[in-house]
């Protein structure tokens, strides 16, 4: 019972761990699209 427990815990933390890389990842993309357009002079 408890094994199962902990390794719903590891899967989640995991999948929380990728969610958050995944976040920054799209942030970074947004803010390098943002910065390789023209400025608007």
């Amino acid at each position: 019972m408890t094994r199962r427990v902990n390794d719903l815990l590891n899967s989640s933390l995991i999948y929380t761990k990728f969610l958050s890389i995944s976040a920054t990842q799209m942030r970074f993309l947004s803010i390098r699209s943002q910065d390789l357009k023209p400025s608007p002079a």
